[in-house]
Parts: C-alpha cells; structure tokens; sequence
C-alpha cells in the first residue's frame, strides 16, 4: 500500500492567521496613542539625533541625557548629564525619524511594528517549545496587551520637538504648578536672594519660574538681608538665576528708603536692582521721583541718569544723574534747578557733596 502525504502549506500561509491575530490586538491596545507626542527624554533624544551626523562619533555623543541643565532646570542642583552606550539603537533610531520626516507619529507607527514583530518571536518560540501553533497565538497575544509592555510601546524614547503641548494643557498652561514655596540662590555659600512665594508656575522645561503673590523677598549682601521686596508676581530666570517681579512693587532697604514702581528687575552679576519704569523713592527727608533707577546693593547708592526731582520740606530740586546715598541721604546732581527760600536753599546744599 502507498501512503501519499499531504502538500506542506507555505511558511507564509501557516503563520497568516496568528500574525493577523496578533497584529488586531497590538493595534486595539496600543493605537490609540499613535498621535500623543513625544514624553520626557523622547525630546532631548530627538534634538540630539536632529544635529549628530551618522557616523560612530556622532552617535556615540549623541547618547547622553541632559538631566538638569537640558530637560529640565533647578534652581537647587548643578548640571548633571547621564551619558550611556547605545549607538546602534541610535543609529536605527535615526534612521527610523529620517524615514517618517521627523514625525512623532511616524515613531509610533514603528514602534507598533516592532512589538508586533516581537510578539511573533514570542510565538515562535512558544511554537517551538510546545508544538503547537494555536497556543503559541495566545502566548503572543498575551505579549502584545500585557500592561508591562504599555511602556516600552507607547513612549517612543525618541521623540519629536516640543511642538504641541500634551492633550489637557494648553499651550499657555505652566507645566508644574507648587503652591507655597520659596525659591533661593546662594553665591560662594551665601545667600543671594530669596522669594517667599504663595505659588510658582514652572514652564518652558524649567528655565522659566513665574511666581503669584509674592509674599516677601530678600536681597542679601554678605549674608544678611538688606533689601525687602513685596510685588504681586515674580518672574525667575533659572539660566542667569534673575528675576523679576511686578503688580504693585516695593522695596524697602535697611536703611528704611522706599521705592514704589510697576517692575524691577534684579541682575546678579552686577547685584543691581534695576527699576526700568517710572519710580518714587522715599528717603528721611526726601522724596525722589525719576526713571530708570538703578540700586547697587553692595554700594547702598540708587542712581539714575535721568531727569529726577527730588523734593524735600525746603522746596524742590530737579536735575540729572543723581547718584544718592541710601546711608548717609546725601547725593549729587547735575544740572540742577532749585526752588528755595534763601535759608532753605543754604541747608539743602549743605546736603549736596
């Protein structure tokens, strides 16, 4: 008797129903996200691929990860940059943004094709362990929809540019929103200034920190606080570390003068605090009204080159380029035009150096 055995089916046709079966379950579980963007590191990645060349030197420094100082911005830490050796991931990650035009959604869309292909090697491997092809499908699929792996497929680790803001924020929303909180900066051990804050906004990845209601803030000069400053928000720059406050603004020194204006803004390289706006100033026995006013903290001196008045309970001075003393209350004056009785014009320049 001859025995005929059945034609062997192709590879191709034997595998056509567990690869279509696992491919519906990698699509119901993950597509959905193929549209959300890029997550955290995904950004630092795509700007470093975006400028690295393809050779092995480029890719190699395009391995890095800018923790504090790229992605992010603190006020309380140094730069730190975690470096690793991928350069092969990173080759094909390039490769895969050069392929999609440097689209999120392209990255997705690869990142679907690779866990699919993945959940068919569980298969086959399952297949070779057991024999048999229908438990191998459900092996794969349970690979494909697992939770562990929402991970792995849904953040591409390698994403776009910070084009559209997450759904549920809008572009003009902060990023991280801390109520009650102080913000300080300290030089060489010391404090520098501090911002007793109700609420802080942080935005732009970091390098950005709007603060409502500030309730104090404090310029120190050699350790002690020598500036007191209120204002209804602030602003602060974790690049330069100034800042910026504005609503309402006072500022009060040690000496007990009192400066009223819309802005000030504080410049740490020179510790100036710098009053661009239209400002009245209130020392013992004068009142100083000029613009761009500048207080040099170190110095205790406020001065402007602007048309100032300075009035006081003899008459009124006008004139330009007032340097004034915040500790002895004397100043100087250019161009100057008085209003006096005879007497009061003798004591006020007796105050005059």
């Amino acid at each position: 008797m001859q025995h005929h055995s059945a034609p062997n089916r192709s590879c191709v046709s034997t595998w056509l129903a567990p690869a279509l079966t696992v491919a519906v379950l990698v699509l119901l579980a993950h597509l959905w996200n193929a549209d959300t963007g890029l997550y955290l590191d995904d950004h630092a990645h795509y700007h470093h691929l975006a400028r690295a060349g393809w050779r092995y030197a480029d890719l190699v420094d395009a391995c890095r990860l800018p923790v504090v100082g790229g992605v992010a911005e603190l006020w309380f830490a140094p730069q730190t940059e975690l470096r690793f050796y991928r350069p092969l991931a990173f080759l094909l990650m390039k490769v895969e943004y050069t392929v999609c035009a440097w689209q999120p959604l392209g990255m997705h869309l690869f990142s679907l094709m690779w866990h699919w292909l993945c959940a068919m090697a569980v298969a086959y491997l399952a297949w070779l362990t057991i024999g048999n092809r229908l438990w191998a499908t459900v092996a794969a699929g349970i690979f494909a929809v697992h939770p562990a792996h929402v991970l792995a497929v849904q953040w591409v680790t390698r994403e776009e540019p910070a084009a559209e803001p997450p759904e549920g924020r809008s572009p003009g929303k902060p990023a991280v929103s801390i109520r009650e909180s102080v913000v300080e900066h300290s030089r060489g051990g010391k404090p520098s200034w501090q911002l007793n804050i109700e609420q802080i906004e942080i935005s732009g990845g970091g390098r950005s920190v709007a603060a409502s209601d500030l309730r104090e803030g404090l310029i120190y000069d050699q350790g002690k606080p020598v500036v007191r400053i209120s204002a209804g928000k602030a602003t602060y720059q974790t690049t330069d570390k100034s800042f910026e406050v504005t609503g309402g603004v006072k500022v009060v020194s040690h000496q007990g003068a009192i400066i009223t204006t819309s802005k000030v803004q504080w410049l740490p390289e020179t510790q100036i605090l710098h009053c661009p706006g239209e400002v009245t100033m209130r020392a013992e026995g004068a009142t100083v009204r000029a613009e761009n006013l500048d207080v040099v903290v170190p110095e205790d001196v406020a001065r402007t080159q602007s048309r100032v008045q300075v009035r006081t309970e003899h008459g009124q001075l006008s004139g330009r380029n007032l340097v004034y003393n915040l500790e002895t209350q004397a100043y100087t004056l250019d161009s100057i035009e008085a209003v006096f009785t005879g007497d009061d014009a003798r004591e006020e320049l007796g105050r005059l150096r």
